[in-house]
Parts: C-alpha cells; structure tokens; sequence
C-alpha cells in the first residue's frame, strides 16, 4: 500500500463559519472548498489551548499544551 500524501491547512484567526464548503453564502473559498469536497473535513474538532502557539505545537508533537515548552518571546530589549 502506498504512503498516503497528507496536507494539514491551519489558518490563523477565523472559524469554519467563514468557508464556502460550510455554507457561508457570501464568503466565496473555492480552492479551499475544492480540497474539502476532495478530502477530509473535520467539523467536530477543537482546540487544546486558546492561544495558537501551544495549540499548533500540540498538533505537531501530541502533547498536551501543559506538558510543552514552547519558546516564551520574553526577549528584553535594550531601553
């Protein structure tokens, strides 16, 4: 059997009310809608964190966002 290709769109700061392939009128997304009717959409799925670093990291490693150590951003900067 054949190694299947695997292509995981994240997108940033919107929600599948804002897609063509789930109904929004107005919207047009026809390449999107394109891959949906082609392939998989997942209308049940959730978010482990609100913020999108450690959710993203969770999907990419499996770990739960409190057992992360996702980089902190606390750089100082000279004043």
């Amino acid at each position: 059997m054949n190694r299947p290709n695997i292509v995981l769109i994240t997108t940033d700061q919107h929600n599948a009310e804002i897609l063509g392939c789930t109904g929004n009128p107005v919207v047009r997304t026809p390449n999107i809608d394109s891959l949906a009717e082609n392939g998989t959409v997942f209308t049940q799925a959730f978010t482990p964190y609100p913020l999108c670093t450690p959710a993203r990291t969770s999907i990419f490693t499996g770990l739960e966002p409190r057992h992360q150590s996702p980089p902190q951003h606390k750089h100082e900067l000279p004043s």
